[in-house]
């Protein structure tokens, strides 16, 4: 398995820290106790790393923008909510003409509003606690929320995690 680590890698991956995209072949995609996020879009055969030095990940969930569709996202410090407590209405993809960061996040509101309040501010603003990634770029470094967004891009958004 090429792109793992080798050599003294004793990581921790939990039940809900592993996924797969619909993809064919599927991408599979998984994150560390340690913070390391991996991703393989060819059923496991190569990885690379996606992230690095993030918090401790126990969920993982991917997203991606395929012909106009966005696939819900979450990767989290909490496990995934049960049905019963979930906040948000279940659906395989939302319609998404091209546009910008915010023109996803409006789409992906409207099936799952009870994420906006998480995300952005009452004023429309990302959270200082929420990173939102284009690819492996965050999108505080490329435009905020008025960073473009193309075909078969994956948009992360990963809450930052702090405490004593």
């Amino acid at each position: 398995m090429r792109g793992l680590p080798q050599k003294q890698a004793y990581e921790t991956v939990l039940r809900d820290g592993l996924t797969a995209d619909s993809y064919d072949p599927a991408g599979l995609y998984f994150g560390t106790r340690s913070g390391q996020l991996f991703g393989s879009r060819d059923e496991g055969k190569n990885w690379q790393k996606i992230h690095d030095s993030l918090p401790s990940i126990v969920c993982v969930r991917t997203a991606i923008i395929e012909d106009g569709t966005i696939m819900p996202i979450r990767a989290s410090k909490e496990p995934e909510p049960s049905p019963s407590r979930s906040k948000s209405a279940s659906r395989a993809g939302i319609a998404f003409a091209r546009g910008t960061v915010s023109d996803a996040l409006t789409a992906l509101w409207t099936v799952h509003p009870g994420v906006r309040d998480r995300v952005v501010n009452e004023q429309g603003q990302v959270r200082r606690h929420i990173n939102i990634f284009i690819g492996n770029e965050n999108i505080r470094d490329t435009g905020g929320l008025a960073s473009p967004v193309s075909d078969d891009t994956q948009i992360s958004i990963v809450p930052a995690v702090s405490g004593g």
